[in-house]
């Protein structure tokens, strides 16, 4: 019986802890990251983005540090398939000191946001992307080209936007 209690905390403590939450008050998250500690950065492959303590004044006490070079993305991460079709809005805060790139795309359809200048900025998709069940979304980074850039990025969000 103890061997049982064991093995179902041990379960539940998993199950708990690889699950991504919407911050308080926001249900329509479907993913939020703020970059506050290593963990925040494991859903991203390659694994070569690294936290920095230049945030914006809403941030918290890191972000993501991006330097990249000519091979693209330079990181990114997949989300989903998810079982309903959704309107989904990017949004975070970023700057760069030449010029940076967040994509959120599917196979169909792509939004991205171009990240520009030294001082902070918080940016929001124009458009929305619509999204279909089943799908993957893949969520990219770009620091640059042929050129390393630095890129910082704090309080990354998909918003769902419902009618």
């Amino acid at each position: 019986m103890k061997y049982l209690v064991i093995v179902a905390s041990l379960l539940l403590t998993f199950m708990t802890a690889c699950t991504k939450t919407s911050p308080a008050g926001n249900e329509n998250l479907l993913y939020s990251n703020g970059f506050e500690s290593e963990d925040d950065l494991m859903d991203f492959y390659p694994y070569i983005g690294i936290l920095s303590d230049k945030t914006p004044k809403d941030g918290g006490d890191s972000s993501l540090y991006v330097c990249g070079g000519c091979i693209v993305p330079h990181m990114y991460m997949e989300l989903g398939p998810f079982d309903e079709d959704m309107s989904l809005l990017l949004r975070l805060s970023a700057k760069s000191d030449y010029q940076g790139s967040i994509h959120l795309r599917t196979d169909q359809e792509r939004i991205e946001l171009i990240v520009e200048g030294d001082d902070w900025k918080n940016y929001e998709s124009e458009s929305l992307l619509d999204y279909t069940s089943g799908e993957i979304l893949k969520l990219t980074i770009v620091s640059g080209g042929f050129v390393p850039v630095s890129t910082y990025i704090d309080n990354l969000e998909i918003e769902i936007i419902t009618d």
